[in-house]
């Protein structure tokens, strides 16, 4: 309802008008909502180096809407493998034990 109060007078000519704008507008939010939920699919693999993990994790970050920094970094934190190498042991505790500033961060 609140969606449909919020639109524009005589913005809606049709039934079918109607229809599409209102799946346009819901249909976005459930993708954005599935991207991010996507994003903390990706997890290292027990044999995958720090740098391929990285490197993969941002080719696939590419792909999704923007998201922000804050989830990614949850995200990337969540998927590196404590059973990795140790070079990956170490960032998973840094990043917990110092979380990151963004830009939104220091904005606020």
């Amino acid at each position: 309802m609140i969606w449909y109060h919020n639109l524009p007078s005589n913005s809606i000519n049709s039934f079918a008008m109607l229809a599409d704008c209102f799946v346009k507008a819901h249909a976005r939010a459930i993708k954005v909502e599935t991207r991010k939920s996507d994003l903390f699919k990706i997890i290292q693999k027990d044999n995958e180096m720090l740098k391929e993990f990285v490197a993969r994790f941002q080719m696939e970050r590419i792909d999704l809407p923007p998201i922000i920094d804050d989830w990614a970094v949850q995200a990337f934190t969540q998927g590196l493998n404590e059973r990795s190498s140790m070079a990956s042991q170490r960032l998973k505790q840094n990043l917990i034990e110092y979380p990151a500033i963004t830009l939104t961060d220091m904005h606020n």
